[in-house]
């Protein structure tokens, strides 16, 4: 015998659950930790190939990068979405850092990253913001290594299913000594990842124990429905 309408109302509802933590429920985003690597190397296997973020943490391909010589350099890093995603708020990024002089001296390295949208026409910066990291280096031929943390407010944005969330990572290097910088990208936070011009450096690749990670990550505020 089939039960009358008034007693089915609250059965014919739809199923479908969203469950969020307490803390994204109070705030009204969940925070979101994106790993920032590189896939498919090129060059005979030396030079990092496409440089992704993942929400899982993976062992990067080459997992450093040179960013060059007394110049200015550059990294995109990343993530499509397969679905209608929005985000606002607090966002988190920190990068590891090496510094390398051939001479004695000083020399400031500033980190700026850049959270951006790309729909695959149009780039759009969201927000950026910078980390000045000094390198007081005593001698010459003397490799060090920091992160840099920067914090940022990403206004609210949407972005649709298959458009692209992008972090620009750039660094530039003042002062009067020779100078080498490079980035660590490497999800599995392992020490010795090198790329293929770390042979330049005085001690044959980078090492990155005193920055204690390798791993760059960006934290991206989720907006909670």
């Amino acid at each position: 015998m089939p039960l009358p309408p008034k007693l089915t109302k609250f059965t014919t509802a739809s199923q479908s659950l969203v469950n969020v933590d307490f803390t994204s429920f109070a705030t009204g985003t969940g925070i979101v930790v994106f790993y920032a690597g590189d896939v498919n190397s090129t060059a005979g296997g030396f030079t990092p190939g496409e440089y992704v973020l993942s929400s899982e943490p993976f062992f990067s391909d080459k997992g450093s990068t040179f960013m060059g010589n007394n110049v200015a350099g550059d990294v995109d890093f990343d993530v499509v979405f397969n679905r209608r995603i929005e985000i606002e708020g607090l966002c988190i990024v920190q990068v590891p850092i090496q510094q390398s002089t051939l001479g004695a001296g000083s020399f400031d390295t500033t980190i700026t990253a850049r959270i951006r949208h790309w729909d695959g026409s149009t780039e759009t910066t969201l927000v950026s913001g910078t980390s000045l990291q000094n390198m007081g280096l005593p001698g010459g031929n003397v490799n060090d290594a920091k992160v840099g943390t920067i914090r940022m407010t990403i206004p609210r944005k949407i972005f649709k299913r298959g458009e692209t969330l992008r972090l620009t990572i750039e660094t530039s290097a003042g002062g009067a000594v020779n100078r080498s910088v490079w980035i660590a990208h490497d999800p599995m936070s392992r020490l010795d990842v090198r790329s293929a011009e770390d042979t330049t450096t005085v001690d044959g690749g980078t090492v990155w124990d005193n920055s204690g990670t390798s791993a760059l990550t960006v934290q991206i505020p989720i907006v909670v429905p």
